[in-house]
């Protein structure tokens, strides 16, 4: 059995599928409600990953606040971070590992 990669990168038929082949095709069908569930989960994250080492106190303050709602288990609220994933069809867990992971590594470097 052939490997997807090889030393040279991926081989000739996993780089010719396109992103909608590999994903499955784009959420089109969404609703209002869960674009701006998606906005505010983007948000959320910008501002962590962006505003965690500023020394501009806004920056930094929006970081701390948005650390604290992506790591709450708070299920009460519609717009918490576990209801906003549970929404979009995201795992929380995976999401918040890939998170950290890229904080860290911002934090590295």
């Amino acid at each position: 059995m052939d490997d997807l990669f090889t030393n040279d990168g991926p081989s000739r038929e996993f780089a010719e599928m396109l992103p909608e082949q590999f994903w499955g095709s784009p959420q089109v069908n969404w609703r209002g409600e869960h674009w701006l569930m998606f906005r505010v989960l983007e948000d959320a994250i910008h501002c962590y990953l962006r505003g965690w080492n500023s020394h501009i106190t806004k920056r930094a303050n929006l970081a701390r606040e948005a650390q604290m709602w992506l790591m709450a288990e708070d299920y009460a609220w519609p717009f918490s971070f576990v209801n906003i994933c549970y929404m979009l069809n995201i795992d929380v867990e995976y999401l918040r590992r890939g998170i950290v992971h890229t904080h860290a590594t911002r934090s590295a470097s």
